[in-house]
């Protein structure tokens, strides 16, 4: 429906419009009320939003229901099936948003790597070498630009080395520098940048550095087969 087929009064009502809580129910039935009410009430459509988006702020569902049904009555008996059409959507719109939104399946994945980067931070702070060796799998690859190829062996040595001279190693991911891409049938692309921290001459000394993880979901268990570090 176009500006000018609104009253005058009621134009800049339009793009005032805002999405509060379940507001967002109004445009699931928007093509409904746009394309079928014109027609049934268009006198009092301007009215009729405006009051019905003050129910909805309260969530009065009812009360909207009564309003439509109110300005439908008015010609009903002229074209009972466009109401009924109007109706249908509002009650639609309204039926599906006032439901909890469920998270996309990227959601799902970004959080899923995002926890394991956190089982694998916790594992690097306790020093804790078997669990480490875990989330690692066996035909790891690591690439490092300052140091070259490493695999899962030579990994294990690594850090069984660095935990022995007791500098209170840490790692910690960046904040907002997290990205997750799927990768098909085989698990995900962890890309981020981490802190590592440690203590040398009495002192805390940090670097932060790149890295990407390729992690690869085998028989419900989460392992990073290949790995990058850079930008040391």
């Amino acid at each position: 429906m176009s500006s000018r087929t609104w009253p005058n009064s009621y134009v800049g009502l339009r793009p005032t419009f805002r999405l509060e809580g379940n507001l967002a129910w109004v445009l699931s039935g928007a093509g409904a009320i746009t394309e079928c009410v014109q027609g049934v009430c268009h006198d009092t459509l301007p009215w009729l939003i405006s009051v019905s988006l003050g129910c909805c702020r309260e969530r009065k569902l009812s009360s909207v229901l009564f309003l439509m049904i109110r300005c439908a009555m008015k010609r009903i008996l002229k074209k009972p099936i466009l109401i009924a059409i109007c109706l249908n959507g509002l009650i639609a719109g309204a039926s599906t948003s006032l439901e909890s939104p469920a998270a996309s399946p990227g959601q799902h994945l970004y959080d899923e790597v995002k926890r394991l980067d956190a089982v694998l931070s916790e594992a690097f702070n306790k020093h804790d070498v078997n669990k480490l060796k875990s989330l690692f799998a066996e035909d790891l690859e690591f690439y490092q630009d300052n140091e070259g190829l490493v695999r899962y062996e030579q990994t294990v040595r690594d850090f069984e080395s660095m935990f022995a001279q007791r500098n209170n190693m840490t790692r910690e991911l960046v904040g907002n520098t997290l990205e997750v891409y799927p990768v098909k049938d085989y698990g995900a692309i962890e890309i981020g940048a981490h802190r590592f921290c440690h203590v040398e001459n009495g002192k805390n000394e940090c670097g932060t550095f790149r890295f990407v993880h390729i992690w690869q979901k085998k028989d419900g268990e989460w392992k990073i087969s290949r790995a990058i570090s850079y930008s040391h």
